[in-house]
C-alpha cells in the first residue's frame, strides 16, 4: 500500500493509460480484479472499462484518477480542488468517495474554496492566508465567522447571510437550517 495518494488540481495531467481499466491497474501489480471492479462500480465507471480516459467527461476523468489512487490503497488522500468545474452529479459522487474512504479508515486532506462543501464533509477546517494559518477548528464555527472568511479571501456563504438577516443562529448549510428548525420548532434534534 502507498502512504499518500495525491490528486493534482488538473487531474487530466495524471491520466496516462489507454483505457480506464489500465488506468486503475497501471504499475499496480498487487491490486486484485475484484477490488478494481468494486471501485469501478463505486465510481459509476463499470461501463467505461475499455474507454480512453481522456475521451470521458470531466467528472468521469476525475473519478478515473481518484479510482487509480484508491486502487493503491493509500492511508492519506491529498486532494487539490477536487470539485472545480464538476456538475452536481459528479460533486455528489466525489463526496460519496471521500466519505467511503474516510469510513474505511483513510484520512483526506483537501484544498477548496467551496465553503458549503467543506462544511458538509470536513471534520476540521484550516484557513490560511499568505502562507499563514489564521483559523483551525470545527467547520460550523470557522466558516460562519465573517472576519475569518474575509481574512482568508473567502466569500460569505449565502445561507449565513440569510440566517443573519432572519436573526437565526449562524447557519452555513441547508442541514444547519434543518437542525435549527427541528430543535427550535419541534423541540428535538
Amino acid at each position: 500500500a502507498y502512504e499518500i495518494g495525491y490528486l493534482r488540481q488538473e487531474p487530466d495531467l495524471m491520466l496516462l493509460a489507454d483505457s480506464v481499466w489500465e488506468e486503475l491497474t497501471w504499475k499496480n501489480k498487487k491490486v486484485r480484479k475484484e477490488v478494481v471492479w468494486e471501485l469501478l462500480e463505486k465510481l459509476k465507471l463499470e461501463n467505461n472499462t475499455n474507454d480512453f480516459p481522456l475521451a470521458l467527461s470531466k467528472g468521469q476523468r476525475l473519478r478515473v484518477v481518484l479510482g487509480a489512487l484508491l486502487a493503491r490503497n493509500p492511508k492519506l488522500l491529498l486532494l487539490d480542488e477536487p470539485t472545480t468545474g464538476q456538475d452536481q452529479q459528479s460533486l455528489e459522487e466525489i463526496k460519496k468517495l471521500i466519505a467511503y474512504f474516510s469510513q474505511m479508515g483513510g484520512c483526506v486532506l483537501f484544498c477548496t474554496h467551496d465553503i458549503e462543501l467543506a462544511s458538509e464533509i470536513a471534520d476540521r477546517v484550516i484557513i490560511m492566508a499568505n502562507g499563514k494559518l489564521i483559523a483551525n477548528g470545527a467547520p460550523e464555527v470557522i466558516l460562519s465567522d465573517r472576519w475569518i472568511l474575509s481574512a482568508g479571501g473567502l466569500t460569505v456563504p449565502p445561507l449565513l447571510e440569510v440566517s443573519e438577516a432572519l436573526l437565526l443562529p449562524k447557519c452555513i448549510t441547508v442541514e444547519g437550517v434543518g437542525r435549527y428548525v427541528s430543535t427550535a420548532v419541534m423541540g428535538r434534534l
